[in-house]
């Protein structure tokens, strides 16, 4: 009962903190987004990176977006500002603006390991198609120098 009471009084004041259950606090918020930003940048068209501030984090905190496209050397931009199509339902009329563009989610930390969602949109030669769109889970693991990609899993 006891060890009960404590991990209630814990959690409680994780919430008035403003803290969720498993999801990183900044600083390592920040730094697992970092090292998956960089891992999937390596997936994608080397060029111009933008990363997406309303898709990225909790999508609340811009600074957050900036300090994460700072460290990957990108510029902040929206999916709206920087895709655009003449005709929505024809995907060979979009263009992108850079590159590539990142969305990283807010990831969940427990521990030495993290999982975070990331998006990204990136040019391609199809004419059919010249915008690609690919996602992932990544987990990554705490090592002594950071944050290490340990593994991913497609999600589109």
């Amino acid at each position: 009962m006891r060890h009960m009471m404590k991990g209630t009084a814990l959690l409680l004041g994780a919430l008035l903190m403003g803290a969720s259950p498993g999801v990183a606090q900044t600083g390592d918020a920040e730094r697992v987004m970092i090292a998956a930003g960089q891992w999937a940048r390596g997936q994608l068209p080397s060029g111009a990176l933008r990363l997406d501030p309303h898709r990225t984090g909790r999508s609340t905190d811009r600074a957050v977006a900036g300090r994460v496209a700072s460290a990957l050397g990108a510029e902040l931009g929206t999916l709206e500002q920087t895709r655009t199509c003449t005709d929505v339902m024809d995907l060979s009329t979009c263009r992108l603006a850079s590159t590539a563009l990142l969305a990283i989610e807010a990831p969940a930390v427990r521990g030495d390991r993290a999982v975070v969602k990331v998006y990204a949109w990136h040019r391609q030669s199809d004419p059919r198609s010249p915008v690609a769109k690919r996602s992932w889970e990544v987990t990554l693991r705490r090592t002594g120098s950071g944050w290490t990609v340990d593994g991913q899993a497609r999600l589109d």
